[in-house]
């Protein structure tokens, strides 16, 4: 029977490159003989990284779920030119994760998936997006996370111009442990954003305000 490199990775057969690449990172982190002291664990690894390697390589990836799906299907590849280069590429993609489990957790992350890069990625897009699927505002609740955001800009601008730095560090702190909602971090880029908008929203109703003055005078 065909080994299920999709199973093995837990990704659906679909699944896109970078998702290929997300779970075999964490599997990483889990299943590295560095970090898992199971006694299966290097077999485990291995696993991963062969299927990986399979996965990861468009041709290859082809060539496998052709190979799975004769076995599917019920009937034979054994022989032909698809079998040979399956077995071909799964004894290559076996070499590949031995050295995979040689190396370091850092090393393998840096130099075969742009661990450093990703992880890199991954915080800068939490620090200023935060979990901004599971956020659920209202209106109000926007309004008021803007107004949390107006006053860090003009504590942080005090602080850098050397005017009331004593009062407005406090304030800073105070803000930025406010910056979650239900255990959640709301995020820089939607702080601004909301600010912006409580801005813009006081702006109108000041131009209306205004409008409706001159229009009685």
């Amino acid at each position: 029977m065909a080994k299920d490199y999709y199973f093995i990775l837990g990704v659906a057969e679909d699944a896109t490159e970078e998702e290929i690449k997300s779970s075999f990172r964490k599997l990483v982190k889990i299943w590295h003989p560095d970090i898992c002291k199971r006694a299966d664990a290097k077999e485990r690894f291995l696993e991963i990284g062969e299927a990986y390697e399979i996965l990861n390589d468009p041709i290859k990836r082809k060539e496998y779920d052709r190979y799975k799906d004769g076995y599917n299907n019920s009937y034979s590849y054994e022989g032909s030119s698809n079998t040979e280069d399956f077995y071909k590429n799964e004894r290559y993609a076996r070499e590949k994760a031995k050295q995979y489990a040689n190396i370091s957790v850092e090393e393998l992350l840096q130099s075969i998936i742009g661990g450093i890069v990703d992880l890199t990625y991954d915080a800068t897009k939490y620090a200023l997006m935060g979990k901004r699927k599971e956020l659920q505002l209202t209106f109000w609740g926007k309004f008021g996370i803007g107004l949390k955001g107006l006053v860090l800009i003009i504590s942080f601008a005090l602080v850098f111009t050397g005017i009331g730095a004593v009062v407005s560090i406090p304030i800073g702190v105070i803000t930025v442990k406010s910056l979650y909602k239900d255990n959640k971090f709301i995020g820089i880029f939607n702080l601004l954003k909301y600010a912006v908008m409580d801005i813009a929203l006081v702006m109108g109703v000041i131009s209306i305000i205004n409008f409706m003055v001159w229009s009685l005078t």
